[in-house]
């Protein structure tokens, strides 16, 4: 607890009140990055904020953005592992089609399919064929998708964001 005096009056703020007072701006910056996003279908061409079209994997970025443990994760593997995933991930294409479908070309030449929705809160949810859901938060930067997983099984995950360069 904090005692704050304020017009010669002792104020005592808990915890639960500081934590709110610094979460209320992050709260209000979602809100209007939320009126600047969109929903995935009935968007304008032209868009420069729409994910539709072909984006390829940035790996070098990718792999620039991991930090901490992660970091330590992935220096303590060997260099034959780690030229192995760059191959697989570097340059993996996602397309994201206006009907509401995306494939994904691995650079193994697999091909992955299935249903994708963009809220405008900017949750991207991936369907594949199998009925596996996987959620993202999307964003853009110009000609740069930048996709966050969530959900549980993102703790354990090396790459805690994923960079596109948009191809088309």
């Amino acid at each position: 607890m904090n005692t704050i005096i304020k017009d010669n009056k002792p104020k005592v703020e808990t915890m639960k009140t500081q934590k709110l007072i610094i979460k209320l701006p992050s709260v209000m910056l979602i809100a209007c990055l939320s009126v600047l996003s969109y929903a995935s279908h009935g968007q304008q061409q032209g868009d420069p904020t729409d994910i539709r079209g072909s984006w390829s994997l940035n790996y070098d970025l990718t792999l620039a953005d991991v930090s901490g443990n992660e970091r330590q994760l992935y220096q303590k593997v060997s260099g034959t592992l780690q030229n192995r995933m760059r191959q697989f991930l570097n340059g993996r294409r996602f397309d994201f089609h206006s009907n509401g479908m995306y494939t994904i070309t691995n650079t193994d030449g697999t091909v992955l399919s299935g249903s994708w929705t963009l809220n405008n809160l900017g949750l991207l949810a991936m369907i594949d064929g199998n009925s596996i859901e996987i959620d993202y938060i999307a964003s853009l930067d110009g000609n740069l998708l930048i996709l966050v997983p969530q959900g549980a099984a993102t703790k354990d995950i090396l790459f805690k964001r994923l960079f596109f360069n948009r191809t088309g």
